[in-house]
Order: C-alpha cells, then sequence, then structure tokens
C-alpha cells in the first residue's frame, strides 16, 4: 500500500502533457477561461556522500520510510513548471517556475535552518501562536520543500515531522497561514500524484497570470490534467494578451510604465482578489500576495 502511494506520486513525471485550468473572473469580464501547459523534472539520484547527511534529516522513524526511499533514488522534484509572470528587477516578465519544489538535501539543510530560532524566516513561526510546538521542538521537523513564487522572504514551505508523536505529519507554513498537508508522508505523495490541484488550492499556492492591462495577479488552479492537449482554452503564455495586439501592447505599456518617472505614475496595480460568487474561499486566513526577489513590492494583495 505505502508504496503504491509513492509510485502513484513518481507516476506525474510520466504524464505526456500535463497541464492547469484556470476558471474564467467575473467581476472582471477580460479574463476568460485559461489553460497552461506545466512540467515536471525529477532531480537525479544524489551524491554517495550526502547519504549520511539525508539518514541524520530523515531519522528512523518508519512513518518516514516512503520520503526516505524517494530521495534515495531522487534528490528531490520541480513540480508544476509554468510560464507564469513573476516580479523581475521591478517588472512582470514571464518565465518558467515550478509552483512546488521537493528541496536537494543540502537545501533541506539551509531552508530548515532559516525557519528555525535565529534564521531569516524564523518570523513565520513567531508571528502565529499555533506554531509554538515548533518553536519549542525545532529538532522535530525538516523544511522539505517550499512554494515558489520568486521571493524567497515569503515563500511558504512543507515541514515533515520526523519523531513522535506527529512523525510522517506534513504541514504547509507560510505568513499568516499553517495549514496540514497531509496526514502523513504516504497521503501527502498521493495528494501530489492524484489531485495536485487541491494541493494548490489547499495551500493556497498561485500562479501568477498577467490580464490584458498588463496587470500581473495571483489566481488559483481550478484542476490539474495529466494531458492537456487539445483542452479549448489552451495558451503556451500566462497571459490573456497571447494572440491579441491591442492587449500585447498594453502589457508593453505596462512593463515601461513599472520605471515611471512621475508620483503616482508607473506603478503596477496588483489586482486584489476578493470574495465574490464566482472565486469562493472557506478560510478568512489572509496572506501577502506582494513578492518579489530580495524587496517588497509596492503594490500588496491579499489571499483570502
Amino acid at each position: 500500500m505505502l508504496r503504491r502511494m509513492l509510485d502513484e506520486f513518481l507516476g506525474l513525471f510520466a504524464h505526456s502533457s500535463p497541464g492547469l485550468s484556470f476558471p474564467s473572473w467575473e467581476p472582471v469580464s477580460a479574463f476568460p477561461p485559461l489553460a497552461l501547459p506545466v512540467g515536471h523534472r525529477a532531480a537525479p539520484a544524489p551524491a554517495p556522500e550526502l547519504s549520511a547527511e539525508r539518514a541524520r534529516l530523515f531519522g528512523e522513524a518508519p512513518e518516514l520510510e516512503s520520503l526516505r526511499r524517494f530521495y534515495e533514488r531522487h534528490d528531490g522534484a520541480e513540480l508544476c513548471i509554468v510560464s507564469a509572470w513573476y516580479p523581475v528587477s521591478g517588472e512582470s516578465w514571464p518565465r518558467p517556475m515550478p509552483l512546488i519544489t521537493l528541496l536537494g538535501t543540502q537545501e533541506i539543510q539551509r531552508s530548515t535552518r532559516r525557519l528555525r530560532r535565529g534564521g531569516d524566516k524564523h518570523w513565520i513561526l513567531e508571528d502565529r501562536e499555533s506554531c509554538a510546538a515548533l518553536i519549542a521542538d525545532p529538532e522535530s521537523w525538516v523544511v522539505f520543500g517550499i512554494e515558489n513564487d520568486a521571493a524567497a522572504d515569503t515563500n511558504g514551505m512543507f515541514i515533515v515531522f520526523r519523531s513522535a508523536p506527529n512523525a510522517g505529519q506534513v504541514l504547509f507554513i507560510a505568513p499568516q497561514l499553517k495549514r496540514s498537508a497531509a496526514k502523513s508522508v504516504d497521503l501527502f505523495f498521493r495528494r501530489l500524484g492524484t489531485a495536485m490541484g487541491e494541493v494548490l488550492r489547499s495551500c493556497d499556492i498561485r500562479t501568477r497570470l498577467c490580464g490584458p492591462d498588463g496587470d500581473a495577479f495571483g489566481r488559483d488552479a481550478e484542476r490539474y490534467f495529466p494531458d492537456i492537449t487539445g483542452h479549448p482554452d489552451l495558451r503556451t503564455s500566462g497571459s490573456w494578451a497571447t494572440g491579441r495586439p491591442e492587449a500585447e501592447e498594453a502589457v508593453k505599456v505596462g512593463v515601461k510604465g513599472s520605471r515611471g518617472t512621475k508620483k503616482g505614475q508607473g506603478k503596477k496595480k496588483v489586482v486584489s482578489k476578493k470574495k465574490t460568487a464566482a472565486t469562493p474561499k472557506k478560510s478568512t486566513k489572509k496572506r501577502s500576495l506582494a513578492k518579489k526577489a530580495g524587496n517588497k513590492q509596492s503594490g500588496s494583495a491579499k489571499r483570502p
């Protein structure tokens, strides 16, 4: 049974033409349904000299056996690599970015240190009372995966407990957000392999898309397809501007405008995604969408 769950996850890498679909956004009629191709990439096997460190990181708890087995074959993975719009040097450009990364052995060490006391991301735990147990027992868990959204200081992280009483449980931790990703590593692998869209939505991992007016904003994927070939809304870039000259020009203006020389000009709007009939949300938790490599953007949007 446990081996089958891991095999379901590894099946992702055999999907012929995977993709994500995004629903229309009723408040803004310019945003019709959209589908994008994605890719998955498994890293090669880790170097033999990393085996001792890997054993130290994952411990000996039987609940982590699937994780140890995966990392014997692959030193991490990139999931749902999509051509999305991310800020680069103050401007937004389409570039390939995995929505989820399972970290390599050495990155697991670094990311875990960053979240523990004394690390530059420890504030994420301090901001939530529900993270008190994580702070009190930092040796009981490691960070083994991250959400990729351009800014290393606000990315969400997947944590796995490596010792009792919660051995194997996977949490997703982000600014103002803490959720159970799965009750066990095995169920986590199964969810990734059979319900990727659900994982992205439940962890509030959004894809940054570009509207016809050049604004970049985050959208929840509606569904994951193992083969998205022939989807009626399929595009190659996360932009509604593709193939529309007047919209493409608006995108160009928006990009140039980000360097505006007058006060109040040149700042790109970030569309706030709010609760509507078209975009229902169960949780009232909020977390910042304003992410930029190295610095915070001037605009901000909240995740409901």
